[in-house]
């Protein structure tokens, strides 16, 4: 949720988805059952909660059933020339079986599947899988459940929440099917509700470049917009549509003589079947009504007419047939995407007598179109078109218990801390009041609770209705832009939400809207280096927001630290925000809270505190989020990064900022993420990771980018040093006139300033531009950032030939440093300052601790001698990248962890390993760092 600037970079102004199918339409009822339609896309989400018995708010799980493979009926009409034609496909790329609502391509699939004697993997799709994120996570389980050997990291590269999975992604999936042992079957079923193109697009790049023993069956409702003519006219793909799917007129007599236990005549068969064309599920309905009349002749003769006529009578005719409590139970609870016992029993309010957990396992020995979604069968739902059918007759016959209903199942969710499911069935009843409050008081569990992307696309559909819940929506579209980094957006949605303010009654309500408007001015002031503004704004809203409201406060006393200068007001501001974070329950604002008390405590000086504090931090959302850390912890990671790099634990700092971007990369919330790339690279840089280091810059420019001018600052910085590092003069002041950045007093970078004046040997400058630096960073007590200045301004006194004033300040600087360790930022300002640290030792200034500074120094030059190559042994020397792969190598990591750790893709660890090969004059692994102890360079 931040990026905090790199402290080397500090500067001035910078401190701080058979029987699931329903019909294309009903033609006279299709408006009616369209409204009544409730669309829930993340009703899986409260089925796993429930079935735990766990009443907090979930993060998305995956819902486990919608991975298996729907059971086959013993009871059913075989088809025999189906199967073999499914068989045969095999040898194609596709199997599209495509056709509208209930002619059995679920049923179908399942009965081949049975017998095919091939792995499976089986995803049904529904429409929440619109989400990319969601729907490669969806399909990455079902290959891990069918191979376990499927790497457990892809989920974490393909399934980021606000972007589209790239073809080099696609890649990384594809290179993992054809390590498969055997051939694989991935199954999409209900494909028809996909309609995001980026999920077409990755599924077309994965068909173009899956290798010959992966075989994708799609079973849809319409053609996908997929590369379908170019698979047809190269044999690539198998079809099965209507015409080959209805019912034969044998197969009809199967099915309603011996499935549906019917004793129909030839004729009497011949003419239903004529009538329903072979529809499977018109078949069906119709023997459920025959089932109960003595005159079936009679029957199938009135059975004719329009669709809508035929649905209405069946539905009417099997209803008419039930108890009247059965009747009831269909139609009230036909409201839901989903039933479960208490749910059901919500919905009654005590007007029925038997439980529905009785109801419910009735319904399913009759088979009356309900489907278990569980193996202990908690949860069911009804076959689609049953259930639409079932709300079309409900708003025809009886609409005024349609809101009752809703309020009611609202109300459930909500005791069940299941928000989103409430806010919907609250819309759909029409509860404003319920609604407004859901949303106000649920702002960020709305957000906390699911990907980013998904509640985009939600609140943008919710912010079209006029109702005073209005308001708050457009402060939670404000929020995902504000964390995504989208800052141009975030006033003009600002200003909408504050136009509706008016619209609410309580004055208590339009103060906290207020307070929550506040509050995110202060968050994009604070990442667009707005200094003034966030402080105000920040201000602002903790005068507006109410003293209950301790999560916003905690939020914004927070941003009001990190938009002070002053670091001891800064502190003052977090110690607050604190106190409200330990008054409410865990969450990313609490755990973002204790990462910017951790930062402070870097940039005052204090390590030692700020190490502990990221430990307190990693144990409170331990606590709080148990079985998935909470993106937020990016924060602590980066800054644990960052003591571990001053430390010099160089493999820690990786590993924890690898973390970091790992976790921001979730939310793709652009400080964090920017804030976790710089501690990165930096940790690379000084690792001798020169190419890895700027790889990652080059992902953290794409972030500053698009996000701050001030984190485009951080970066150039950060390359600009590194040119410096490596005594590239020409490349760093290039840098900086690329970027239109000066040097010298007026420049926005007095720091990179100085260091540039040292490097062209111009010593007074620099002593003229740091004077005022350090004065001013004494005064705000800025103890990391005082530190670096006076190692500079001792390197310029050094540069000059005054050594005395030079030993000075590095007296000073070393005081500063000793009691919390710092290495890194001595051992990184080059030769000059190793002089002046053995001149420092020669006159006993903190002798032990310069022992230990020099030692690292030491013991730094010992391994590059090490890792150097022979000259002389070697025609071609290894490069630092390659001399990387070869450590891990001698270590025993997989390509794939070779990848993974250096942050490069598969490919690029093939083809440095063909170089190591080559210029070693071996062939293998094993000869590779056989022949590399030999030379001495492990």
């Amino acid at each position: 949720m931040f990026c905090f600037p790199f402290p080397a970079q500090f500067e001035l102004h910078s401190i701080g988805e058979t029987q699931k199918e329903s019909p294309r339409a009903i033609t006279s009822n299709t408006t009616r059952m369209n409204q009544c339609r409730i669309v829930v896309q993340e009703s899986h989400r409260y089925a796993l909660a429930v079935s735990r018995k766990d009443t907090r708010p979930m993060s998305s799980p995956l819902l486990s059933t919608k991975l298996h493979i729907p059971q086959v009926r013993t009871a059913r009409v075989l088809r025999p020339h189906l199967i073999k034609c499914l068989q045969q496909g095999l040898v194609q790329k596709l199997t599209l079986i495509s056709a509208p609502a209930g002619y059995g391509k679920t049923t179908l699939l399942c009965e081949w599947l049975a017998v095919c004697g091939q792995t499976t993997a089986w995803v049904s799709l529904d429409q929440g899988d619109n989400d990319p994120g969601r729907f490669w996570a969806y399909i990455l389980s079902a290959l891990q459940g069918a191979f376990s050997s499927v790497s457990s990291t892809l989920p974490d590269i393909l399934t980021s929440p606000n972007r589209s999975p790239n073809e080099t992604l696609i890649t990384e999936l594809i290179n993992e099917l054809d390590k498969l042992p055997q051939p694989l079957i991935l199954v999409l079923d209900d494909y028809h509700i996909i309609e995001t193109q980026a999920i077409h697009d990755g599924l077309s790049y994965l068909l173009e470049h899956a290798p010959h023993h992966f075989h994708l069956v799609i079973a849809t409702r319409a053609d996908p917009p997929l590369p379908l003519a170019r698979l047809r006219a190269r044999s690539d793909m198998l079809e099965l549509r209507l015409t080959d799917l209805r019912f034969t007129l044998q197969e009809a007599a199967d099915f309603l003589n011996h499935t549906m236990g019917l004793q129909i005549s030839p004729a009497d068969v011949a003419r239903i079947t004529t009538r329903t064309e072979g529809w499977i599920a018109g078949l069906q309905i119709a023997a459920l009504s025959m089932q109960n009349t003595d005159d079936i002749s009679g029957f199938i003769t009135a059975f004719t007419g329009s669709h809508h006529y035929i649905f209405d009578y069946l539905l009417e005719e099997i209803l008419a047939r039930q108890p009247l409590e059965i009747r009831s139970f269909l139609l009230y609870t036909s409201i839901l995407d989903q039933l479960t016992t208490p749910l059901c029993d919500a919905l009654f309010n005590g007007e029925k007598t038997r439980s529905s957990s009785v109801i419910l396992e009735e319904l399913e020995h009759s088979n009356l179109f309900i489907v278990p979604l569980d193996h202990e069968h908690r949860w069911y739902r009804y076959h689609s078109l049953f259930a639409e059918l079932l709300r079309g007759y409900l708003q025809q016959n009886n609409p005024g218990q349609i809101p009752i209903l809703h309020a009611r199942a609202g109300a459930w969710f909500e005791e069940q801390g299941l928000i989103p499911d409430a806010i919907r069935h609250s819309l759909a009843a029409g509860e404003w009041e319920r609604v407004l409050r859901l949303i106000s008081a649920n702002v960020f569990a709305l957000l906390e609770q699911s990907e980013l992307n998904t509640v985009a696309r939600e609140l943008d559909s919710l912010t079209s209705e006029k109702s005073r819940a209005r308001p708050w929506l457009l402060i939670g579209r404000a929020w995902l832009a504000a964390y995504t980094g989208q800052l141009s957006t975030i006033e003009p949605i600002l200003n909408m939400a504050e136009s509706e303010i008016s619209g609410i009654d309580s004055q208590v309500d339009q103060q906290t809207l207020g307070g929550y408007i506040a509050t995110i001015r202060a968050y994009a002031g604070w990442i667009g280096d707005k200094r003034d503004i966030a402080v105000r704004a920040a201000r602002e809203a903790l005068e507006c927001l109410p003293a209950t409201d301790r999560l916003m406060r905690c939020q914004a006393a927070t941003l009001l630290g990190l938009s002070l200068n002053d670091l001891n007001a800064c502190a003052k501001a977090f110690e607050q925000a604190l106190v409200y974070a330990r008054e409410i329950s865990v969450s990313h604002v609490t755990i973002f809270a204790h990462a910017c008390w951790a930062f402070m405590l870097v940039r005052q000086g204090r390590l030692r505190e700020a190490h502990a504090a990221c430990h307190e931090a990693m144990r409170l959302a331990q606590s709080g989020s148990p079985r998935q850390p909470l993106p937020t912890l990016s924060h602590v990671y980066a800054t644990m990064s960052l003591v571990l790099f001053e430390w010099n634990d160089l493999e820690g700092a990786i590993r924890y900022a690898k973390e970091a971007v790992d976790l921001a990369r979730r939310w793709e919330q652009a400080d964090a993420l920017h804030f976790a790339y710089t501690n990165l690279g930096e940790a690379l840089f000084a690792y001798g990771d020169t190419a890895g280091a700027f790889d990652i810059l080059r992902q953290e420019w794409q972030v500053a980018h698009r996000t701050s001018p001030w984190f485009e600052s951080i970066t150039i910085t950060q390359e600009v040093r590194w040119y410096l590092a490596q005594d590239n003069l020409e490349a760093a002041l290039q840098r900086l006139r690329l970027a239109q950045v000066e040097v010298g007093e007026s420049s926005g970078i007095p720091l990179t300033s100085i260091q540039i004046f040292i490097a062209q040997k111009q010593y007074a400058k620099a002593l003229t531009l740091v004077a005022p630096i350090l004065e001013d960073l004494d005064k705000r007590a800025s103890g990391y950032e005082l530190m670096r200045a006076l190692i500079w301004q001792a390197l310029a006194y050094h540069g000059l030939r005054q050594e005395a004033q030079a030993l000075a300040s590095l007296r000073h600087a070393l005081t500063l440093a000793a009691p919390e360790g710092y290495v890194r930022s001595f051992i990184g300002a080059g030769a000059a300052l190793i002089s002046l640290l053995n001149q420092a030792r020669a006159l006993g200034i903190e002798p032990d601790y310069v022992d230990k500074l020099l030692a690292s120094v030491e013991r730094r030059d010992r391994l590059q001698s090490a890792e150097a190559v022979p000259a002389s042994r070697l025609v071609e020397p290894l490069s630092e990248r390659e001399m990387g792969v070869l450590k891990l190598l001698a270590q025993g990591f997989p390509d794939k962890k070779i990848a993974e750790t250096l942050v490069i893709a598969r490919e690029t660890v093939h083809k440095h390993l063909k170089n190591i090969y080559g210029k070693l004059g071996v062939h293998s692994r094993t000869e590779a760092i056989l022949r590399a102890r030999e030379l001495g360079l492990l």
